[in-house]
Order: C-alpha cells, then sequence, then structure tokens
C-alpha cells in the first residue's frame, strides 16, 4: 500500500517501534528524501473499523503541537509531512513523517560512555524539558524511550499525552497517564485534576536520571532514598553522590508541591557536573556527606537549636500540649496561645492570667530525659520602649499610690507583660 501526503509518497518498511497509540515504520520513499524517514500511524483499537473520538482528537493534538513545538526549538523532533483525513478508519489511517532518530536507549545501554557523557546528556534532557515547561506545557510521558539523539542532539519525542491550558482535556476520571515505573504518584491516582502537570514532569525526570545512571530500566519504587538498596552508592562509582541524592530525594518528593521546578533541577545537575571533576570540591562535598550520614546511622543523644525561628516553631508546636516551668515563678499555663514580638527574637505568651515576653536564644532537647528546655538572655528595656509594650509592675506602695494619682491612668484593656529576664533550663513540661 502507498501513502501519499502533500510532500512524500511512500511504501512502509521494517516497524521499529510500537507504543499505546501507534505504530512507527522506516519507510521508502517514491522520490529518495535527503535524510532517512520514519513515518508514526495512528493504531486503531483491537477488531474496531473506526478510531474512537478521543484517541483521533489526541493524535491531530499530538501532530499540531510538535509542529507548533519544533518551529521554536530543535529540542522536539520535528514533522516533516502528516495526514489527518476527515473520517479516519483502518482503510484511511492518520500518520505523521519524521526524520529517523537514534535511540537514547541504545546510546545508553549499549555504548561505555563516562558518567561525564552521561551527566552531559542528562542536562540536555532537562533543558529540554525547561524548554517545554517555559512554554507552558507538560510531557507527562517522560521515559527513556521517548528521548532520540537528531542530528547529535538529544530531542523529545512522543506528545501523545501532553497537556497545555488551551488544550481540550481527554484523560478520564480514572485512567492513569505515563509509564508505570516512572510515573508520578498523582498521575496514578487523579491525573484529571492537574491542568499541567509540570511537577509530574519532574518526578519522571527524576526517576529517568537515575535509570541512565545506573543503566537499570527496574527503576525504584516511589521516593528515592540514599539509605535504601537502591541507592545510587550501591549501583555506580561516582566521586560524590551527595548533590544527586538531594535532587533524586527532591524530585520524587510524593506532594508535587515538593519538588523542585527544572531551574533548579538543572542548577544541582551543573553543581554535580563541577564537584565530580574537581577533586577538591569532591572531597568537600564527601566529608559534608558523612556529616550527614552520620546522625542518621547514629543518633545523638542531644538535639540544640540556636536558629530563633526554628525555636518559635518548635515552640508553637509544644506549647500545645507543655506550659513552662521557671524555677522563680512556677507553672506558666495553660497557655492560650504564642507569637512573635515586634522587638526582634522575642516572643510573646498569654497565660490565662498573665502575659509574658521572653527571648530564647537556646532550645535544647534531651533524648533519655525526654526533656525540652531553653535559655533565655536580658531584654533591652530601651526596645521595649521603643515598641510601647506596657509591663506588669508589682502593687505600688502607698506612697508611690499617691504620688501616681496625677498620671494619666493606662487603659483598663491594655495588655501588660511581664519580662522574662535572663535565666537558664527553663523547663517546657508536658501538659497532663
Amino acid at each position: 500500500m502507498t501513502y501519499k501526503g502533500e510532500i512524500f509518497e511512500f511504501k512502509l518498511s521494517d516497524i521499529i517501534g510500537r507504543g499505546g497509540n501507534g505504530i512507527v515504520h522506516k519507510i521508502s520513499c517514491i522520490s529518495p528524501p535527503s535524510e532517512e524517514l520514519v513515518v508514526k500511524l495512528l493504531k486503531p483499537s483491537y477488531g474496531a473499523k473506526e478510531y474512537p473520538k478521543k484517541k483521533y482528537n489526541r493524535f491531530k493534538i499530538e501532530v499540531e503541537t510538535i509542529r507548533s513545538l519544533s518551529q521554536l526549538s530543535d529540542y522536539v523532533l520535528p514533522i516533516k509531512d502528516y495526514y489527518l483525513p476527515d473520517k479516519p478508519s483502518k482503510y484511511n489511517r492518520p500518520w505523521f513523517v519524521m526524520p529517523f532518530a537514534e535511540s537514547f536507549k541504545g546510546k545508553i545501554f549499549n555504548s561505555n560512555i563516562t558518567i561525564e557523557e552521561k551527566i552531559d546528556l542528562i542536562i540536555e534532557i532537562g533543558k529540554a524539558i525547561k524548554f517545554l515547561h517555559d512554554e507552558g506545557y507538560a510531557h507527562r510521558d517522560i521515559k527513556i524511550d521517548n528521548i532520540l539523539i537528531y542530528k547529535g542532539k538529544v530531542v523529545l519525542c512522543d506528545f501523545g499525552l501532553v497537556r497545555h491550558h488551551s488544550i481540550e482535556r481527554l484523560t478520564d476520571i480514572n485512567e492513569p497517564v505515563g509509564p508505570w515505573n516512572t510515573i508520578a504518584p498523582e498521575m496514578k491516582r487523579v491525573p484529571f485534576k492537574f491542568t499541567v502537570p509540570i511537577e509530574a514532569d519532574i518526578y519522571s525526570f527524576g526517576k529517568l536520571i537515575w535509570i541512565i545512571l545506573t543503566v537499570d530500566e527496574d527503576c525504584f519504587d516511589g521516593k528515592y532514598s540514599r539509605y535504601d538498596t537502591m541507592s545510587l552508592k550501591n549501583k555506580v562509582e561516582i566521586g560524590s553522590l551527595r548533590p544527586i541524592h538531594a535532587l533524586l530525594e527532591g524530585t520524587t518528593e510524593t506532594l508535587p508541591s515538593k519538588r523542585p521546578n527544572i531551574d533548579a533541577v538543572l542548577s544541582i545537575l551543573n553543581q554535580w557536573k563541577k564537584v565530580i571533576t574537581n577533586e577538591k570540591l569532591t572531597s568537600i562535598e564527601n566529608i559534608l556527606e558523612l556529616y550527614e550520614d552520620i546522625p542518621k546511622h547514629y543518633e545523638p543523644s542531644e538535639f540544640i537549636y540556636y536558629d530563633p525561628n526554628e525555636i518559635y516553631e518548635i515552640m508553637e508546636t509544644l506549647i500545645k500540649t507543655h506550659y513552662i516551668y521557671k524555677e522563680s515563678l512556677g507553672k506558666i499555663g495553660p497557655i492560650l496561645n504564642i507569637k512573635r514580638s515586634n522587638i526582634e527574637r522575642c516572643i510573646e505568651v498569654s497565660a490565662k492570667d498573665k502575659a509574658y515576653i521572653l527571648k530564647p536564644t537556646i532550645l535544647t532537647y534531651k533524648k533519655a530525659e525526654k526533656e525540652w528546655t531553653f535559655d533565655i538572655e536580658d531584654i533591652d528595656e530601651i526596645e521595649i520602649e521603643r515598641e510601647g509594650i506596657s509591663l506588669f509592675r508589682e502593687k505600688n506602695s502607698f506612697l508611690e499610690n499617691l504620688l501616681n494619682k496625677s498620671l494619666p491612668k493606662v487603659n483598663e484593656n491594655e495588655k501588660l507583660f511581664e519580662v522574662l529576664q535572663a535565666d537558664k533550663g527553663i523547663l517546657l513540661k508536658y501538659e497532663i
């Protein structure tokens, strides 16, 4: 059978690829072209004479998307000719012609390329994904079979699942999309909820990076862990793995919002490339990795926090079930709420009968005792006055009351604070 388009007239030759919706053949053109070509024909549903509307619409979207994107970038394998009939059938099949491109999988799996060369190829794939994301597209089918080498350059192909805000949604409620071993978890559960799921591409790219580095398509399941049997440290020998460990852990986060964007991914990949080609940087990274690994395997008996934001966030969490115990004051609680003060590094604590202001500097957790303590430092009175904070005073003497009669009265509704001054080892105890 002869197929005829606007540019080429050809016959089918060897099958070189199969997918869910299409079959790819080499072709023999009546008039020899300047380069070797292949054709992708839309595969009819089993036993059907006509194509389901949704299946054909996806194919048309793929053609339109490739034609549009390939004009903007050479990261997309271009279409040379196509045929989209009004009434497609088993005997009137839709198709599009592309240049023949080298198998990326074959290049990775069947040749002895160096780790540096692999990283360069991974970065190029990242740049291709960045191009799509910058144009507002999500590929949704990032896998090793959909990466090719054309004219010595990495290109993306198979846009059958592509998403863009302008494209009609064709995914059914319970229809998973993408390759099962690299698909993002949200694409397995609720793909229809995501308009342009670029985070799913990030997840699949993380899995693809692991596959390229290990030359193993049986990828790890779920989120990557550097401490798992599928860790890269058990699969490849590279000077330093610390940056790539962090990258794979981030890209395969279960929550899409926690994954880095493609710019951050490329930044880490470029950083890693610099590290493994520089002995000094490799040595530094390995030392840092040791510092991170030791606490994972040998848990410390004591945790100390100095960062004021971390101290506040931990205290905010603990205060729901704990009260403050200061030896000179006894129990301070139950605590109604805490908030950051306008005074730098200070916290305002509201108890049932009084409010307090304190400046915590160190928060300590002793694992054996299951005990939280914190140290505070003095608050400068000038800072208190500058913020207009009214302080609680003990009852005045008769003479002080007499002298204060002429002074303006404090608003009865104004909150009065007691300042907790420098002390160590103030306890946060369970509220039982």
